[in-house]
């Protein structure tokens, strides 16, 4: 932290930014993390989209993992939770389908 204070004397008052040399990492509240079944996490999905007014969404999955866990997880969203995104009766959500 020393080397990036005396480089960035700021980095010691305000918290990183995101893309920037004090950027290590980034915190996710209580209602940003979204986990369950299939259904509950599209209407998770879909209710915090619709409330932000936002067609798009970022998933982002425990890339801690092992690969082959990443591989299932990846697919079983893609196969239970996507379609229920696209038929969601959302205009939101279905202009970004």
């Amino acid at each position: 932290m020393e080397a990036i204070t005396s480089r960035y004397p700021l980095a010691r008052y305000r918290p990183a930014v995101l893309d920037t040399p004090t950027a290590h990492a980034f915190s996710i509240g209580d209602d940003e993390v979204i986990a369950g079944t299939a259904d509950s996490v599209a209407a998770q999905i879909i209710d915090q989209c619709s409330a932000a007014g936002a067609g798009h969404f970022a998933a982002n999955f425990n890339r801690s993992q092992p690969p082959e866990r990443l591989k299932t997880w990846y697919a079983d969203f893609g196969r239970h939770v996507i379609p229920r995104l696209r038929n969601t009766g959302s205009s939101t959500l279905a202009a970004a389908s």
